[in-house]
Order: C-alpha cells, then sequence, then structure tokens
C-alpha cells in the first residue's frame, strides 16, 4: 500500500512501473484506491498507461468520511498495448491534503 500526502505534504506523488507488454494483445489492471481522512474533503488519483502512444487516461476521485476512517473503490481497466515496453503511472492530483491521505492498494 501507498500514501500519497502524506503528512499534509504536496499533492505532487508520481508512482510507476514499466513492464514488458505483447502489441495487440489487451491487458487488465485493478487496484484499489482510498481515502484516510479526518475531514471529508476530495482526493483524487490519476491513472495513466503508455505505450508507443497514451493508451489510457483518467482521474479517479473519492471522498473521506472523517472521524479518521478509511474509505475503499476499486479502479479497473482495460488497454490494448502498442509496444512491448508500457508503463503505468499513478499521479496525486489531489486539491486538499490537509486531514487526509490518498491510498493505493
Amino acid at each position: 500500500m501507498v500514501a500519497f500526502n502524506g503528512g499534509n505534504s504536496e499533492p505532487n506523488a508520481v508512482l510507476s512501473q514499466t513492464f514488458a507488454t505483447t502489441p495487440g494483445q489487451s491487458y487488465s489492471v485493478s487496484f484499489d484506491y482510498g481515502v484516510l481522512a479526518w475531514s471529508g474533503d476530495e482526493q483524487r488519483l490519476g491513472v495513466s498507461v503508455t505505450g508507443l502512444s497514451p493508451l489510457l487516461s483518467d482521474t479517479l476521485s473519492i471522498f473521506g468520511q472523517g472521524g479518521g476512517s478509511t474509505t475503499w473503490a476499486i479502479g479497473s481497466y482495460t488497454f490494448v498495448a502498442d509496444d512491448d515496453a508500457t508503463t503505468l503511472t499513478f499521479n496525486d492530483l489531489s486539491p486538499a491534503t490537509i486531514a487526509l491521505d490518498l491510498l493505493l492498494d
């Protein structure tokens, strides 16, 4: 699990991984994302997949429930590779960081 913008830090973290793929082959990626929150503010997770060209780009939102609780949701995507290497990237795009953290598992 990764916590983005921990300790009220700037929401600018990036996590990426490049892996081998076969052009023309379909791939699926699934993950859990969440928010640990003392407030009801929004957290945003950018998700992108890039090969020779951009294959996927999306932004997921999740709102805190307050009281120090953690809320989770599932992200799931399918893409068709266009190169022998593909990069999956997660970006913290959250508008707020005080009293809440964006989570990725």
